[in-house]
């Protein structure tokens, strides 16, 4: 097998796209049996397989968004016969019940975003300069493109050739997240990888690409090698939910652990500060509806700033099809997005959206 940089970089975007959605699809479908086995074995009040996916889906948000779209939508589906306190408790169980499913998409989160990190390298033109033209000076950007260019033209015949790709594609994003060039670069510091994170960055690059484009070249994959995500997935797929009791033992054990326990009292105690205060307001983009959720007081523009980053670092794991979900907890403060097929360009004017209720 014979490939060029391009044509493994366009590869491994394929990869990791179809990678994502199936992360998200197989931890959205799990989740729903998982749900939906816990609501009949509680009794509740029967109901259609459309709010099962809605909650599973609310579920997998991460944080104090996450938890608030899930107790919305109990509110709404049992208001009517059940307490206040009975709906915070069902909320909690379905948020600890969910927690394996939601690190699935946290790893795929995170691999993504090591991954894309690398191929942006690779698009010289468009994703490359847009992130690096204010940190580089314009002789680095020359040496850059020349690199770059290289590495999309090189040839890949063999498991030599691939290794020895993968660890120049590498060496490029570590020259340019350099800590010395972030001595007296504030902005620069912020976009650029830490020397602490560098070093995760490369084994999940080099993790991705042998799973992915070894067996091309006739080389198999050492356990040792393959990606917990993957072994995750893989059990997802062959469709074993876990039974009524399995479903509350964990529960129950997961409720127990000083972590959980610190999230839901960090939700609960927030709950009457923050929420009373947020604001939710309806947007269009070219036809397709945007909902911002903002608390009404105490937010800044150095909070949206912070917030408008998670949302660009995020999307690099968005498959574009389904919701784009951003969630952030700021100081106490909370900014919620959620857009249907959101794109890349959406990303300056829904800043733009923020900056002006504030």
């Amino acid at each position: 097998m014979r490939m060029n940089g391009q044509q493994l970089k366009e590869r491994l975007e394929r990869d990791i796209g179809f990678e994502a959605n199936r992360a998200r699809m197989l931890a959205e479908d799990s989740a729903s049996a998982e749900i939906s086995t816990y609501w009949r074995g509680k009794k509740l009040p029967e109901i259609d397989n459309t709010s099962i996916s809605n909650l599973a889906k609310a579920s997998l948000i991460a944080g104090l968004a996450g938890r608030q779209k899930v107790l919305d939508i109990l509110q709404k589906l049992l208001a009517p016969t059940s307490k206040e306190s009975n709906i915070h408790e069902i909320a909690t169980e379905i948020t600890a019940l969910v927690l394996d499913h939601q690190s699935i998409i946290n790893l795929s989160r995170h691999r993504a975003s090591c991954v894309n990190a690398h191929l942006n390298l690779l698009e010289y033109d468009s994703t490359l300069l847009q992130i690096y033209s204010t940190i580089l000076q314009d002789t680095e950007i020359k040496k850059v493109q020349k690199i770059s260019t290289e590495l999309t033209l090189r040839t890949i015949g063999s498991i030599k050739d691939l290794d020895k790709w993968i660890t120049d594609v590498h060496l490029l994003l570590s020259q340019i997240s350099d800590d010395s060039r972030t001595e007296s670069n504030e902005r620069a510091r912020k976009g650029l990888i830490s020397r602490k994170a560098i070093s995760t960055y490369r084994n999940q690059w080099e993790l991705f690409v042998h799973e992915k484009i070894y067996p091309n070249f006739g080389q198999s994959i050492n356990e040792k090698e393959v990606n917990p995500l993957s072994l995750k997935l893989d059990n997802l797929e062959k469709g074993v939910a876990r039974s009524w009791s399995t479903i509350m033992n964990d529960i129950s054990e997961v409720k127990t652990t000083s972590e959980f326990q610190k999230r839901i009292a960090s939700t609960v105690s927030s709950k009457t500060v923050i929420y009373q205060d947020l604001g939710t307001y309806d947007f269009e983009i070219t036809g397709r509806p945007l909902k911002i959720q903002i608390s009404n007081s105490g937010i800044t523009k150095l909070q949206v700033n912070q917030f408008t980053k998670a949302m660009k670092a995020q999307f690099l794991s968005y498959d574009g099809k389904s919701t784009f979900n951003v969630a952030s907890q700021i100081n106490g403060h909370v900014i919620t997005v959620a857009m249907q097929n959101a794109k890349k360009s959406d990303l300056p004017q829904i800043e733009n959206m923020l900056l002006t209720l504030l």
